[in-house]
């Protein structure tokens, strides 16, 4: 549960990372607009506030300077800044001459142009005057035309130059042009008016002369085309969208690609165990990308597929042990049947020998009836044992032998196995609570199964000793030792090892019943085994 909400958590983090991508893009395309907007026309500076012109002022060696990027707006808007004090003292000037440097207050009261406007900054006042095209050239107009009612070439070509042109209206009429000619004003057109200057398609400038008037008309660089503009804007905005789904689609593949590592990746490589497992393969992939490969540790961005991991991982464990054991079983059964059927077939034959010898007509001596009668009569014996041990396991595995507790002092009752070819070697008198015959029965089989295995001249030895709540009595023997694949199959019923050729008496199941009247009692027993030796280790509850 915990790892599915971690799960979730991070999906909706993607999914909000990439709706902010998209809400970034979306400002960024806007920014943009009115960035290359801004930059490709300037800002009207006649709508400018007091206000905003403080921002434009600053102090240089404790002097008032107004901003390069106001001077720049202003120039840009086609006039001049003049920074002046309230006695109208001149401070700064922007333009190349100073027209208003020397001028007196009654200059200033005739010095009015179109368009031209103050800001209060207090203590200063900024002036914007627009520069006036016409100025040089209005009275050389004027003067030759009256002189001559027509303009020389020689000034007519320095005013196309300067792409000015000259008509001569009476009466608005138009009655002559000089220069280039322009549409014809109408009575309108003549009104003069107070236009931003971003509005005026062209300059003019009316000057009476007696019945006629000489306009000057210049186009004007600044004039913005509604159309022009809206053409602009269009443009910068494809661009933007453009830009901005190409942002959105590199940041989709990112992104994608992100969620395949993070997820789809990890994902199909736990499929792929999956379909490894199921084709009976519990071998870990030799290329993991989900690991470090210095220090074979999961790395961090995949953190959340761990618990799955580990768990393919004991699954195939456990699967693989379980195929181990199924094919252990089958061996050991097959073994098992094998040697049954041999131990069986092998008393049975001699008995229907010595049956048949005894059933001919032949006649045998009273020795010889009772030497075949003794050996039918052993053979029989061993077959009932073997049926009795088969039968008594199978009454352990379904709980049908009971026990009879009683209290028993170990290091005495011990002392019953003490003979020449054992040495019971217990100092303390342990108590346990366990039933005597089951008991005797269990270290029986542990005994005669170590003298078998012991070689002459050496023992036996039977020790004991007290852990927590409970007695370990070891039975070691000093013989070859028993190999690894005997030891994993030395407690199933009817395994005599793999040495067949051995005389071996017994039925084969005395292992196998000890481990489970050990059991029965609540204890356990364990094997430890060497060249040097076997120690059978019995653990008893007290």
């Amino acid at each position: 549960m915990k790892g599915g909400k971690r799960l979730t958590l991070r999906f909706v983090l993607y999914f909000m990372m990439f709706y902010i991508f998209i809400i970034i893009a979306l400002i960024g395309s806007l920014v943009a607009i009115l960035y290359f907007e801004a930059k490709g026309k300037s800002t009207d500076i006649l709508i400018m506030e007091d206000f905003e012109m403080e921002d434009y002022m600053e102090q240089i060696d404790g002097k008032p300077r107004i901003k390069d990027n106001l001077i720049k707006q202003a120039k840009d808007n086609g006039g001049e800044l003049y920074l002046l004090t309230k006695d109208l003292d001149v401070l700064q000037f922007t333009g190349e001459d100073c027209e208003l440097c020397q001028a007196t207050v009654d200059d200033w009261h005739e010095f009015t142009r179109p368009m031209a406007r103050k800001w209060k900054v207090s203590p200063y006042y900024i002036y914007f005057v627009p520069n006036d095209p016409f100025a040089e050239w209005q009275s050389k107009v004027v003067d030759e035309y009256r002189a001559n009612q027509q303009l020389s070439k020689k000034l007519v070509a320095q005013l196309t130059e300067e792409n000015i042109a000259v008509d001569i209206y009476n009466e608005h009429k138009r009655i002559a042009v000089f220069g280039e000619q322009y549409p014809v004003l109408t009575k309108a057109d003549l009104i003069t008016s107070q236009t931003s200057m971003f509005e005026k398609q062209e300059f003019t400038k009316l000057i009476d002369l007696d019945n006629e008037t000489i306009v000057l008309r210049q186009p004007n660089e600044l004039y913005r085309s509604f159309d022009d503009t809206m053409v602009r804007v269009i443009k910068i905005m494809a661009l933007a969208f453009l830009v901005m789904h190409l942002l959105l689609l590199f940041g989709v593949i990112l992104l994608s690609i992100s969620i395949s590592r993070q997820f789809v990746r990890p994902v199909i490589y736990l499929i792929s165990r999956i379909e490894r497992l199921a084709r009976f393969d519990y071998s870990k992939p030799e290329k993991n990308f989900l690991y470090n490969s210095r220090n074979n540790r999961m790395k961090r961005k995949y953190v959340l597929f761990q618990p799955v991991d580990e768990s393919l991982n004991n699954l195939a464990e456990r699967l693989s042990f379980n195929e181990r054991q199924i094919k252990g079983s089958e061996q050991l059964r097959e073994e098992w049947i094998t040697g049954l059927s041999h131990d069986l077939k092998t008393p049975l034959s001699s008995i229907l020998g010595y049956s048949a010898m005894l059933n001919s007509d032949y006649e045998w001596t009273q020795e010889e009836i009772h030497q075949f009668a003794a050996v039918m009569q052993e053979k029989a014996l061993y077959m009932d044992a073997l049926i009795q041990d088969l039968t008594y396991t199978y009454q352990l595995k379904n709980g049908a032998v009971t026990l009879t507790r009683e209290r028993i002092d170990l290091q005495e009752w011990m002392q019953q196995f003490d003979d020449e070819d054992v040495d019971v070697l217990i100092d303390v008198a342990y108590k346990i609570e366990a039933d005597k015959v089951l008991l005797q029965r269990i270290f029986d089989n542990l005994v005669n199964n170590a003298k078998k295995h012991t070689p002459e001249q050496t023992k036996v030895l039977i020790t004991a000793s007290q852990e927590a709540n409970a007695i370990i009595v070891n039975v070691r023997d000093y013989g070859p030792g028993i190999p690894q694949q005997e030891l994993d199959n030395l407690f199933e019923r009817y395994y005599r090892g793999t040495n067949t050729t051995d005389d071996v008496s017994g039925t084969g199941l005395g292992l196998a019943i000890t481990k489970q009247l050990i059991a029965l009692h609540g204890g356990n027993i364990s094997i430890l085994s060497s060249r040097n030796g076997t120690i059978f280790r019995v653990i008893l509850p007290k």
